[in-house]
């Protein structure tokens, strides 16, 4: 009898270390992607800060030379132009919660240089009882995902809304695919993809939320609810 019990056992030991090199692997794999995509989303920042820089002096100059000739009208009217760029040039969210507006503008930011289709909006308390991480481990994934399916499609968008409903923040995003998504957790989503789905469905669990998700042809939308009232501890703790 026990001849046969160790090459079983050994089989059965085999077969779970394999599934935790697999889960190793799987979470490696969407670390590195989302490293990756966090690396991009510096980049596009900075360069935007050097145009900043490059217009900034640029613009001084044409404000000093008008001083000097005391062309005062042309003065004023560079000034109110200046003034409209700035107003049309600004944040793409401002949501009165700076958590939410770094992780959204980061995300949305990276989709504008991509030629994204963009349409957001968001009002969130600022003292909001979710912590900081819970809701950039919530939007990251969720924007991250959104991004990477619609980076697939002919004519990408992503349309995002937030905003507290009936005592819930209600959260619906919604993004351009490749054709429909009848399996959110099959390999052609990919696995840092699921992944990246898995957490998103913890913070929600967390929080006694509510998730739902639809897939059309070319179309993919996420709703969450998260009461506003109940507090819970933070799910990553210092």
């Amino acid at each position: 009898m026990m001849i046969y019990f160790f090459p079983g056992l050994l089989v059965l030991v085999v077969f779970i270390l394999s599934i935790r090199i697999f889960n190793l692997r799987q979470n490696a794999a969407h670390v590195s992607r989302m490293i990756d995509q966090h690396v991009e989303e510096v980049e596009s920042i900075y360069r935007q800060m050097r145009g900043i820089r490059h217009d900034y002096r640029n613009q001084l100059q044409v404000l000093k030379t008008h001083l000097q000739l005391n062309q005062l009208s042309e003065l004023e009217e560079y000034l109110d132009q200046m003034e409209h760029e700035l107003n049309t040039v600004d944040t793409i969210v401002q949501s009165g919660n700076v958590a939410v507006d770094a992780v959204v503008n980061s995300k949305l930011t990276l989709a504008k240089q991509h030629g994204f289709t963009l349409d957001a909006k968001a009002i969130v308390p600022a003292d909001l009882h979710i912590t900081p991480v819970d809701m950039g481990i919530l939007l990251g994934n969720l924007l991250s995902n959104a991004y990477e399916a619609a980076l697939m499609s002919s004519e990408p968008f992503i349309r995002l809304y937030i905003a507290p409903i009936k005592g819930n923040l209600y959260i619906n995003c919604t993004n351009s695919s490749r054709g429909k998504v009848r399996d959110l957790l099959n390999t052609k989503f990919g696995l840092d993809h699921g992944f990246g789905i898995s957490r998103i469905d913890q913070i929600v669990a967390k929080y006694n939320g509510w998730i739902s998700r639809a897939s059309e042809e070319g179309v993919f939308s996420s709703e969450i609810t998260l009461p506003l009232r109940s507090k819970c501890e933070p799910l990553v703790r210092k």
